[in-house]
């Protein structure tokens, strides 16, 4: 916006985008890609600024973050560094376009296909989960597939959708 452009801000938040903790799941498994990570940074925040390092909770909670190529693993360093001073986060950064990242060193895939590996690596029940997926509206719907196959109750399966796809899209 040009200095002296005019801004909108509406009077209440629009979105419910939250961190469920009326549901009673000490699990929380958060798909992001790209952007899509932003709330779930502001969450993470609010979580580690509640609770002191080293302190047991009873919470496990994982990111799994995706994109074509690291450069667009947005907050990847606060993220990672979060996962090294608390024992109950999980961060998992992936990339889908290796090719045009060759230094890339972690996890490698489309969200949709590491998403499943690491429900179950990691143990998160569909009973003790609630999960979230917030981005590409594609991606959504596909992660929502995935926790429905899974066993997830649809109450227990959260989203953020940036946009409204187009078919094809």
């Amino acid at each position: 916006m040009p200095v002296g452009g005019e801004g909108f801000v509406r009077l209440l938040a629009k979105g419910r985008f939250l961190f469920d903790d009326k549901s009673g799941h000490p699990y929380h498994f958060m798909v992001a890609t790209v952007t899509g990570v932003a709330p779930f940074v502001s969450m993470l925040r609010d979580f580690a600024g509640r609770h002191e390092e080293g302190e047991w909770i009873p919470y496990r909670i994982a990111l799994l973050q995706a994109a074509s190529i690291s450069c667009e693993l947005g907050y990847s360093e606060e993220l990672s560094a979060l996962a090294r001073r608390f024992p109950w986060f999980h961060y998992i950064p992936t990339v889908s376009r290796v090719g045009l990242d060759p230094g890339w060193v972690g996890e490698k895939g489309r969200v949709e296909d590491v998403a499943r590996k690491y429900l179950d690596a990691l143990g998160f029940a569909p009973a003790a989960t609630t999960a979230y997926a917030c981005g590409n509206p594609n991606m959504v719907e596909n992660v929502k597939g995935i926790f429905q196959r899974a066993g997830f109750p649809k109450d227990f399966v959260k989203q953020e959708v940036y946009w409204v796809a187009e078919k094809g899209e």
